[in-house]
């Protein structure tokens, strides 16, 4: 029997589909593209996050739970060797790049006991899954795939025992092969078009917006990709290389006329 946490279950969506540079819009939705004067999050809608992979015996681990939006420091054990939040705001708005009308939402993931891997028993050569549900927004609203990105942190006393300098104890997997957030991310930090499945084999990610406006967001990358870039060894099987202390995924999400007119994204049919 799979492992599984329920926080209570509020929502449960069913999931369309949209490959990485055009956001999913369903014909049906009947939404208009206006704007209110704010774009904010509707947090009355609690967002529900599923993460889950395969373990050495083939068979396939899920913790899920409903989170309500929290500060970083307010993540709560959600199974196994996780813990979780989702927040607004991100790397994006930290680092200043992001649009002026636009909002970051982002999920964590944080290790409950450093010394254990992140994904308990995990496979090699397996994918990690992260979906979260149910993001919704006062006003009608796109996300934007190419703004997706991982960022990684590492301990500072693993960094140092790779013999790496201490400023490389945060990485980030790209889904944009261009963005680096304003020239903060050098190469030697960063995957650029990782997270693309055009562009690699080692994540398919898609953003989808749900017949009743709400926002779907589903994340499978390679667990491979939690090595640091700059780690000598190049190990990839689980626990021969130092994973990340903290992850998390991010995506940028802009009222829906900006998301038309300014990115290219789909229109309402």
């Amino acid at each position: 029997m799979n492992p599984r946490v329920i926080i209570p279950m509020l929502v449960t969506a069913a999931m369309a589909t949209a490959s990485l540079g055009q956001a999913s819009v369903p014909a049906s939705s009947g939404m208009s593209p206006a704007v209110s004067s704010m774009f904010l999050v509707d947090d009355e809608r609690v967002p529900h996050l599923s993460v889950s992979w395969t373990t050495n015996s083939g068979k396939v681990v899920e913790y899920e739970a409903d989170l309500p939006y929290a500060a970083p420091a307010e993540r709560v054990p959600i199974g196994g060797n996780l813990r979780a939040f989702v927040a607004v705001g991100g790397t994006r708005l930290d680092k200043g790049v992001g649009h002026p009308d636009g909002i970051i939402i982002r999920v964590g993931l944080d290790k409950e006991d450093d010394q254990r891997l992140m994904f308990h028993d995990i496979a090699y050569g397996s994918f990690v899954e992260v979906e979260l549900r149910n993001i919704a927004f006062i006003s009608p609203g796109l996300p934007r795939p190419d703004s997706l990105l991982q960022h990684l942190k590492y301990n500072t006393d693993d960094i140092l025992a790779c013999g790496l300098p201490t400023d490389q104890a945060d990485m980030y997997n790209l889904a944009s092969l261009t963005d680096d957030l304003g020239g903060s991310i050098p190469r030697t930090r960063g995957r650029f078009g990782v997270l693309n499945a055009a562009s690699s084999p080692d994540a398919v990610t898609r953003l989808v917006v749900e017949p009743d406006g709400s926002v779907t967001m589903r994340v499978r990358f390679a667990y491979r990709l939690l090595r640091h870039q700059s780690d000598p060894w190049r190990l990839e099987l689980p626990g021969t290389f130092f994973e990340p202390s903290h992850l998390h995924i991010e995506f940028e999400a802009v009222p829906w006329a900006i998301g038309v007119t300014q990115f290219g994204l789909a229109a309402p049919r």
